[in-house]
């Protein structure tokens, strides 16, 4: 089991910059929903028209808000 210390490293260093990233996103109108779904049933998630592969996309360093 993850120390608590770690859990906050592992908040501040994934889960914080992807949910950053997606309020700014749907902000901006960039995120819709397809009307199809993944071989999984889980709805296929549009970033500026293009589908995200099943599990979603990696954030580049250029999409990582500042600071984080």
């Amino acid at each position: 089991m993850a120390s608590w210390a770690q859990e906050l490293e592992q908040k501040r260093l994934s889960d914080r910059p992807c949910l950053e990233w997606t309020v700014r996103a749907f902000a901006a109108h960039s995120l819709e929903l397809a009307g199809s779904a993944h071989p999984d049933g889980s709805r296929i998630v549009l970033v500026d028209g293009v589908a995200t592969p099943l599990g979603g996309r990696q954030l580049t360093a250029e999409e990582i808000p500042e600071g984080m």
